[in-house]
């Protein structure tokens, strides 16, 4: 299963034109029995100028251990919201440009998990336009042994146009 999550990890950088150090050997949660180890990152990643890693706002153990990791190198972190996670409920008026919703406040729960966060986060949106939408339904549609789950089969959470056409990332500073 291991092998299958792997290829679609490179299927889906491949479409993106990004790489990834997927060889470090890290187990998922259950099959590990602590923190993933960021010399193992630092040491696959020499010359990186930034490593881009999930924020962890659904606070699923693998995206936390990944993000801890990451923030643990030493080397510049971007943080992203991860989905379907960070996108529960929506994305918040700061995102979509569009008017709040009275008594529903998407970004309140992300304070939970974002608060475990050293440093200062400047977070900024992305729309994106009907190519990089159609682009980034191509990238999750690789993800076939979990797509179907995470899209909520017929509710089709990722495929929501007002989920598919945002993306949301925090700079890390140092405090």
């Amino acid at each position: 299963f291991m092998a299958a999550r792997l290829a679609e990890d490179r299927a889906a950088l491949a479409l993106a034109g990004v790489g990834s150090i997927l060889e470090l050997g890290f187990l998922d949660a259950q099959y590990r029995d602590g923190p993933l180890d960021p010399d193992a990152i630092r040491a696959a990643l020499p010359r990186a100028e930034r490593i881009l890693a999930p924020a962890g706002l659904g606070g699923h153990p693998d995206h936390v251990a990944a993000r801890d990791a990451a923030l643990a190198t030493g080397v510049p972190v971007t943080l992203y919201a991860d989905l379907p996670y960070a996108a529960r409920v929506g994305w918040p008026a700061w995102v979509t440009g569009e008017a709040q919703r009275q008594h529903l406040i998407p970004e309140a729960r992300w304070e939970l998990f974002l608060a475990a966060v050293p440093g200062r986060l400047r977070g900024r949106a992305l729309a994106l336009d009907a190519g990089q939408r159609a682009a980034k339904e191509r990238a999750l549609r690789m993800y076939a042994t979990q797509f179907e789950v995470l899209n909520g089969g017929p509710v089709n959470r990722l495929l929501n146009p007002a989920v598919l056409g945002f993306e949301v990332r925090w700079d890390v500073s140092p405090a």
